[in-house]
């Protein structure tokens, strides 16, 4: 039995892969526009059929995708990658159609080992797919090789011995998965999951430029390392040849048999990077790197309900706060967001609504404060927002014999008066003696 390959070279049925099919739903990603600064939605959320696109055909049903740990709520997709996490990337799979990232896999070279169909439902996005690891790997160099996938051969030459000709071998056929700029935007979060992420233990420490993915499967069934150099792409599988015996808890020659994928991804890249040293990735366009920038959209005074859809409308992820603050505005509406109101902040990221219990505020006493903690203390208080004065504002710098220059003397509204946490405070600043 050949676990290497397909069922058709060697018996095996592949296996899952866990989170290493993430990166095809980051190819899709980039591909369609969205950027690596952008933000998304890690919250643990139950999603229907209804939620997701697919146009080779539907998908019924709910899912509930969880995280091996707990996660940041509000992340950007590097750091999704890097910290491979789930509920993220099915938040990045219901902006995009399954059926494209199905096809966006199969670019790359990505089939399923039994010869069936490779499925599309939602839950395939994070690796349910059965795969062989050579699969794996050439889509590995597929990515390294600019986002041109060359399909693996097994054979070089065979020379007729009466004769010393050729004989015709299988040829290696090369066509684009992806752009060149999407393969580096690729590179740049996969070089993060090495770097400082959940693939930290495959690195070699020879100075070689590598990135890479993990997987794991329910119950640590299937462990997976893959990655690449720009030379080589190499796949390392750990796992049930039958049954479901989780890894987790297992030894493997006195090591941790999660762990082993590391010891042999780490171990093999370091013999290949002597044999065909690697050298820089390639960068990918600024843009790419960045956000889409969105304004908080003014939300004060709505429901949550009908708030929390103004926000998702903008391109941002909306989050009820469940204690309720001192406001004008009327209870059970919103008070105010953090970030403010009219703020320019990334696609994507979590709006806070603040809910008023009704009431204004009283304003703290903050004179004799440094700018930075005065802020800190209103902000805190509940106060939407807190600004210094322009120079032009003449009237908010104010001599003081006691207070430093640069200093806080006090604030408009002044403390212990009521003011609007829905609304602004602006700081006297103290001009010196």
């Amino acid at each position: 039995m050949n676990y290497a390959t397909d069922r058709e070279y060697g018996g095996s049925s592949g296996f899952q892969t866990g989170s290493t099919y993430k990166v095809f739903t980051l190819a899709q990603w980039l591909t369609n526009g969205f950027k690596l600064g952008d933000h998304v939605d890690g919250r643990v959320v139950e999603w229907n059929g209804s939620d997701f696109s697919a146009r080779c055909g539907g998908w019924s049903g709910v899912w509930e995708p969880n995280n091996i740990v707990k996660e940041p709520e509000d992340l950007n997709v590097v750091q999704a990658t890097s910290m491979s996490v789930n509920t993220a990337f099915a938040a990045m799979a219901a902006q995009l159609d399954l059926c494209d990232i199905r096809d966006t896999a199969a670019r790359f070279g990505i089939h399923r080992a039994d010869g069936n169909e490779l499925q599309y439902y939602p839950a395939s996005v994070i690796g349910t797919n059965e795969l062989s690891p050579l699969s794996m790997a050439a889509a590995m160099a597929g990515i390294a090789n600019n986002g041109v996938y060359c399909s693996p051969v097994a054979i070089d030459k065979v020379i007729v011995r009466s004769t010393g000709a050729d004989f015709k071998v299988p040829e290696s056929l090369c066509s684009p998965a992806v752009t060149p700029e999407v393969a580096a935007g690729m590179t740049y979060a996969m070089q993060r999951v090495i770097s400082g992420g959940t693939g930290g233990a495959s690195s070699t420490g020879d100075g070689t430029p590598l990135a890479g993915k993990t997987g794991t499967t329910d119950s640590g069934v299937h462990t997976w390392m893959t990655g690449f150099s720009t030379a080589v792409g190499t796949a390392t599988w750990v796992g049930n040849v039958v049954g479901n015996k989780s890894l987790s808890g297992l030894r493997l020659n006195n090591k941790a048999a999660n762990t082993v994928r590391h010891d042999i991804w780490r171990t093999t890249m370091k013999a290949i990077n002597k044999l065909y040293p690697g050298s820089e990735f390639a960068a990918p366009p600024a843009e790419m790197v960045g956000a889409t920038i969105v304004a908080v959209p003014n939300v004060a005074g709505q429901t949550p309900e009908a708030a929390t859809e103004v926000v998702k409308t903008g391109d941002l992820n909306a989050k009820v706060v469940v204690t309720q603050v001192a406001s004008p505005m009327p209870a059970g509406t919103v008070a105010y967001t953090r970030p403010s109101m009219g703020s320019s902040i990334a696609r994507g990221t979590q709006v806070r609504l603040y809910i008023s219990k009704g009431g204004s505020v009283g304003v703290p006493n903050v004179a004799g404060m440094n700018v930075v903690n005065a802020k800190a203390t209103l902000l805190a208080a509940g106060f939407a927002a807190v600004s210094e004065p322009q120079a032009s504002q003449s009237q908010y710098f104010q001599k003081s014999t006691t207070i430093p220059k640069g200093f806080v003397i006090g604030t408009d509204p002044a403390a212990g008066t009521p003011a609007a946490s829905a609304g602004a405070i602006l700081l006297i600043i103290s001009s010196g003696p």
